[in-house]
């Protein structure tokens, strides 16, 4: 569906044993979960209970597997342009935090910032700031902050990306 802000919106419903989409091609699969799950996004945001992301182009989960500890993957591919994806995994509930910065250390933009069950995830970053404009060529560092809701662990972990044009 377009948006009439040039944007196209997807639908996602995911229920158990497979997963379609409406407004695009069709997806399926397997989905061990017994939950019925209801999605809807743009091409260039996602819905959080603060607003859109503004650089997330899509977002992933794999709960079928929980990892032992948390983990923050090298994106791929790197260098990248104009997209790259970003996985990492939670062993338990937490807090996590996903953002970008640039060789100055200043955040340009913020992918995750939510309560994640365990599981694996993934989220593909378009290359552009919080304010929706492209970033120039360089590199540029991510970081997650993950912190188990149950007052556990703490993980920090910081990767580098290259952004070529």
């Amino acid at each position: 569906n377009n948006t009439g802000d040039g944007f196209s919106t997807h639908r996602i419903d995911f229920t158990e044993g497979t997963q379609t989409t409406s407004g695009g091609n069709g997806v399926t699969g397997s989905d061990e979960t017994s939950e019925n799950l209801d999605s809807t996004w743009t091409d260039n945001s996602v819905p959080t209970p603060n607003g859109p992301w503004d650089a997330a182009v899509a977002v992933g989960e794999d709960e079928s597997q929980i990892p032992e500890e948390f983990a923050l993957y090298q994106n791929y591919p790197n260098p990248f342009n104009p997209n790259t994806t970003i996985q990492y995994g939670v062993p338990t509930q937490s807090r996590v935090s996903l953002k970008l910065y640039n060789i100055l250390g200043q955040q340009i933009a913020s992918l995750v910032d939510e309560v994640k069950d365990a599981g694996y995830f993934k989220v593909e970053w378009n290359g552009k700031n919080r304010f929706g404009s492209q970033i120039a060529s360089g590199v540029y560092f991510y970081r997650l902050e993950a912190k188990a809701v149950d007052g556990g662990q703490v993980f920090t972990d910081l990767k580098k990306l290259l952004l070529l044009k």
